[in-house]
């Protein structure tokens, strides 16, 4: 079960919101010393927004700071390019194998030794896509129609949010959750969140293994 249909009357972690007004600064340059005015704030308003302030966060704030990410649509070609992904596109929320990963087409398509290779850079499990978390189909969630390259369509409802597109907000909402909550994540689900979140900032990058 990915959404538990028995939500808790207060925010947690994963929450699928709405109503709120998020903000980027674009920076023109990075010494605002020289160029004082070379910045711009976009605000934007998304429909649907994902909760990422960890549970005992909320619970010993009731309020003030949320951090948040926007429920974005998902990319055409992830999804058509991949029927490892259309069977469902939550997969890349969880480690899966090397054959998985490229797609069951692509993989059918290698000779013995490209197989051979691409298993020796990617022995055992991984995630597909670490940036990203997938959320499910849910009739709450509007469907919208992706178009590929041929003509292709499809009218679907996963959306995803995007760990690099995370903003600050303060609010009061949290003595008042029920005003802006749509979805709760099942304990699994939260779950799983939370583990590729540490993973993607968890990583070490090349230069400091060695």
């Amino acid at each position: 079960m990915f959404y538990d249909e028995n939500q808790q009357s207060t925010l947690r972690f994963g929450d699928v919101v709405g109503g709120f007004l998020l903000s980027h600064c674009h920076a023109y340059s990075p010494s605002p010393a020289e160029k004082p005015d070379a910045f711009q704030i976009a605000v934007t308003h998304p429909e649907l927004a994902v909760v990422l302030t960890p549970c005992c966060t909320i619970a010993q704030r009731s309020g003030g700071m949320l951090i948040l990410s926007p429920l974005l649509k998902i990319r055409p070609d992830w999804y058509f390019d991949n029927s490892y992904l259309r069977e469902d596109f939550t997969r890349i929320n969880r480690e899966t194998t090397i054959q998985n990963a490229l797609g069951p087409e692509i993989w059918a398509g290698m000779s013995d030794e490209q197989q051979v290779e691409q298993l020796a850079q990617s022995p055992g499990k991984r995630y597909m896509m670490d940036d990203f978390f997938a959320y499910d189909k849910h009739g709450l969630l509007p469907e919208y129609e992706l178009r590929f390259k041929g003509g292709m369509r499809a009218s679907i409802n996963y959306y995803m949010i995007d760990f690099r597109n995370i903003c600050r907000v303060q609010t009061d909402t949290g003595n008042d959750p029920t005003s802006t909550k749509r979805l709760q994540l099942s304990i699994q689900v939260r779950g799983e969140l939370r583990d590729k979140l540490a993973h993607y900032f968890g990583r070490k990058p090349e230069e400091d293994a060695v």
